[in-house]
């Protein structure tokens, strides 16, 4: 490597930089990228929204954590914590658990605690969520209590979250956030919190923590949690402002990423205005969209978004327009329009191929869309505005 580094720098000694420097900035900024997608995993979500949750029911087996008679607080964290997982996936966020019954990693207490964090790890997950029921010698001291991991301020973003919800669902639930010396939230490579639920040493917390109600209720503000902290970090990081443009129908301007294109009359003609597509950060986590992909919600929010034009800009579809059905197979999309589309047309010949264009490079303007079929009420060749005979179109 010496002899390498040597010859290189000989042969590029007049006035050229040497190749060794070169080298070392190219490390350098890949470090530096590396080490803000670890700090902060919505910026390495660039082409999928793939979310990753690791929940940790803390305990398990041998190891029963605290009790109160025959409660005990491993058989509680479970119970919550496969239903936060179920939530979870209600939402399209995938929910990795460290346990699904009752038993330790290898059945050691210390195999297991290095274990949990491990599975985040090489996971690559985007949060470690690990929950557990408190204790105290006093049956005074109640509520929930969220722990974040030191030195983290993504996680103790997460904490805030949480804790926001905890406190919604119930006012006892004032207890301040702290940072928490916990093993596994300082060995997870991710933003990490621990849950205490409640105090079983508590009469009022013992009773809301042994409710199978109050325990789904529980799952969904940890879930609600989760979501706000996803959608605070994509609304910071992923949205822009709005741009306006006017573009001719002809140009051959290069598509930049997720635009709007909308239409307006001008003295010369139609032309196509061009605004900025909105992240729908809320429909990332709807139920309804659970079974979607990223881009296919990304085509559900920009039709949506044209339905609503900006003022004095005219949405290229019909305001009754529905989406019936929409699905991307190797890149080619596939959207199912409403009849409404067709029956509330009102335009001419020339709307109706600048109203095509418009809904083409909005959707082309989706990265990984490479073409587009759009159909009538599930039929494949037919008209919006009778000038124009629908078939699939493949990006130029």
């Amino acid at each position: 490597m010496g002899a390498l580094t040597m010859y290189l720098s000989i042969k590029l000694r007049r006035g050229v930089i040497p190749v060794i420097i070169i080298v070392s900035i190219i490390i350098t900024v890949v470090i530096i990228y590396n080490s803000q997608c670890i700090n902060n995993p919505v910026l390495s979500k660039q082409s999928e929204m793939i979310f990753k949750v690791v929940v940790d029911p803390g305990h398990g087996s041998i190891d029963t954590g605290t009790s109160y008679g025959e409660i005990y607080e491993k058989d509680i964290n479970l119970r919550v914590a496969l239903l936060v997982a179920e939530e979870l996936e209600k939402v399209n966020i995938i929910p990795i658990l460290t346990r699904k019954k009752d038993k330790l990693y290898m059945n050691s207490r210390q195999k297991d605690i290095r274990h949990r964090p491990e599975i985040a790890n090489k996971n690559k997950a985007d949060l470690f969520i690990s929950i557990h029921a408190n204790n105290f010698p006093s049956s005074q001291p109640s509520g929930s209590q969220v722990f974040y991991k030191p030195g983290s301020g993504e996680s103790r973003k997460l904490a805030e979250e949480i804790q926001q919800e905890l406190i919604k669902l119930r006012q006892a639930n004032q207890r301040s956030i702290k940072n928490g010396d916990f093993y596994v939230l300082k060995k997870a490579q991710c933003p990490a919190v621990l849950i205490e639920t409640g105090f079983l040493s508590n009469p009022t917390d013992r009773e809301r923590l042994t409710d199978p109600v109050y325990q789904k209720q529980l799952a969904i503000a940890l879930k609600n949690g989760i979501i706000n902290f996803f959608q605070s970090r994509l609304s910071g990081k992923r949205q822009e402002k709005t741009l306006r443009t006017n573009v001719s129908l002809e140009s051959n301007d290069e598509h930049p990423s997720y635009q709007l294109y909308y239409l307006t009359d001008s003295p010369t003609g139609i032309l196509l205005v061009k605004r900025k597509l909105s992240f729908p950060t809320n429909n990332f986590f709807k139920q309804e969209y659970s079974n979607l992909s990223f881009k296919e919600i990304m085509i559900i929010s920009a039709i949506n978004q044209l339905l609503d034009p900006p003022d004095n800009l005219i949405s290229p579809l019909p305001a009754k327009t529905k989406i019936d059905d929409v699905k991307i197979n190797d890149g080619i999309a596939t959207i199912d329009f409403s009849k409404e589309t067709k029956t509330s047309f009102s335009g001419g010949a020339t709307v109706e191929l600048y109203s095509l264009e418009a809904v083409k490079k909005t959707l082309f303007s989706i990265p990984g869309i490479k073409g587009l079929n759009i159909l009538i009420n599930g039929k494949k060749g037919d008209s919006i505005g009778g000038h124009i005979f629908l078939k699939e179109t493949v990006m130029k």
